[in-house]
């Protein structure tokens, strides 16, 4: 998931959301869930958007959910 977040980091042209992003791989890497760092970010990502991404995890289908997040 960190080197997901980082490639998607090198993609995107705004830089305060390459930040954002960057920040939340970091957070990963320290050892928190997914949801749990978008969560820092509640003007970017919806309670929803957060709530999927924990549901994909517990489920053990993150890419499922990341799928249905992107679109």
């Amino acid at each position: 998931v960190v080197q997901a977040l980082l490639l998607v980091c090198q993609q995107l042209s705004d830089v305060r959301m390459a930040t954002i992003v960057e920040h939340i791989a970091d957070l990963v890497r320290q050892g928190n869930q997914l949801h749990v760092a978008m969560g820092y970010y509640p003007f970017i990502f919806s309670t929803e958007a957060i709530h999927m991404m924990q549901i994909g995890a517990q489920a053990g289908n993150l890419p499922l959910a990341l799928a249905a997040l992107s679109e």
